[in-house]
């Protein structure tokens, strides 16, 4: 794909998506009415709006009459007979849901894999919830439209299939679309977790808004968008190269030739401030006496065990200043925080803020940055996984944007070194 037709692909799908979006939120409603929200022309409003009919899922609800002339017909969608699957497969659970078109949750379920090795098994479960969602849709009497897999790692850029497992050594090699089309017949969009994230954690505020979205979990990502519109990539084209390909803020060089990071590159960031690193460093501080899984490290830290509140503070400190001046270069208007080191509890976040206050000198983050705890993280995921599951499919030039740009260059204001 060209850079040129990368740039027609994300004009037509972010129009359509907008389109899309005014309608389900605000339906009944006047192509007229699009057209001034939007501030596009009614004759690019009624070619987008043909598409979504022929789809079947706009209709003409009504019509009604504003002043003289011939009487308007208003647009709305079938919200409640239509819906998406959204599965979120992150370590240590796999989360599936059933979304309608109102952006409801209908069904879901959330399973515990975190003793599962191989990805085997790991397959079962995920088809077993598949067809626990298919029955909930059944007995809903709801159509399902489409499939989203959300899940960590780097996905090859056609099929989606984990090329590098990365928080979760049982997906590697999962193929989410061959292992579920079949079962659901749905087209299945393959998109990191980080994207489901941000995207669960839109809201209507957010339409035009500069997000920043840090994810600190197993590992720590970041992404950056305006609204839908995500400008910074997470992956390249690169089905064999996590190291090189990788456009996660969580794999900059942090410390050249520091310690080894999963990606196999030395000095990451995510080395040092993921949930991995610190586990090892607690680990280590305590004689390496016992083994501890990521679970077990959450537990001890919503229990308020001192040692590990104390490593999560003085990193949560430590992460916020190496990324706030990341954030004046970008200049969001919003500051969000998610992952399940987030979660454990609010003085994670503000460990986190007090760092960035400490690297731009300022009390006062909220006339800055409006800084947001957003959790929980499954919850964002799952949910952010549906909305990708219904706006891909009616927008099928965004799946490349959203998964994994082409042109890094493009979709990506700066690939930063830390200082």
């Amino acid at each position: 794909m060209s850079c040129t037709s990368t740039r027609i692909f994300r004009h037509e799908a972010l129009t359509m998506l907008k389109i899309f979006e005014v309608i389900r939120r605000s339906g009944p409603i006047a192509q007229v009415e699009i057209s001034r929200r939007l501030n596009i022309t009614r004759t690019a409003v009624n070619t987008y709006v043909q598409k979504l009919v022929k789809e079947g899922v706009v209709y003409s609800a009504s019509q009604c009459r504003v002043g003289v002339g011939r009487p308007q017909t208003l647009l709305d969608i079938h919200r409640d007979e239509n819906g998406a699957i959204g599965f979120s497969v992150d370590y240590p659970y796999v989360h599936v849901g059933i979304s309608n078109f109102a952006e409801e949750i209908i069904a879901s379920q959330c399973t515990d894999v975190s003793a599962v090795t191989t990805r085997e098994d790991l397959e079962q479960y995920i088809v077993a919830a598949a067809r626990a969602m298919k029955a909930a849709a059944a007995r809903e009497k709801v159509t399902l439209h489409s499939t989203c897999f959300a899940t960590a790692g780097a996905l090859d850029g056609v099929t989606g299939k984990v090329t590098k497992a990365v928080n979760f050594p049982a997906t590697q090699d999962l193929d989410a679309q061959g292992l579920l089309s079949p079962l659901l017949r749905t087209p299945v969009y393959v998109v990191p977790s980080t994207v489901a994230t941000y995207w669960g954690g839109l809201t209507d505020e957010d339409e035009d808004c500069r997000v920043f979205h840090v994810i600190w979990d197993i590992g720590v990502g970041t992404i950056l968008g305006t609204g839908t519109d995500i400008r910074l990539s997470n992956f390249q084209r690169d089905p064999d190269g996590i190291g090189r390909g990788l456009r996660d803020m969580g794999h900059v060089i942090y410390k050249p030739g520091g310690r080894k990071c999963h990606c196999d590159e030395h000095g990451c960031l995510e080395a040092y401030f993921g949930g991995w690193a610190m586990i090892r460093d607690l680990q280590e501080a305590e004689g390496g006496k016992n083994s501890l899984s990521f679970l077990d490290f959450l537990a001890r830290a919503k229990a308020n065990d001192a040692h590990v509140r104390d490593l999560i503070v003085s990193r949560g400190r430590e992460l916020g200043s190496v990324l706030g001046w990341i954030f004046t270069a970008h200049k969001p208007c919003r500051i969000k925080l998610s992952g399940r080191v987030a979660d454990v509890g609010s003085w994670v976040f503000d460990a986190f803020c007090d760092g960035i206050r400490q690297r731009l000198g300022t009390q006062d983050l909220d006339k800055i940055f409006a800084p947001a705890w957003v959790t929980p993280t499954n919850e964002l995921q799952l949910s952010g996984a549906c909305r990708l599951a219904t706006h891909v499919r009616f927008n099928l030039p965004l799946l490349p944007i959203v998964r994994m740009a082409e042109d890094v260059d493009e979709l990506t204001d700066a690939v930063v070194q830390m200082p």
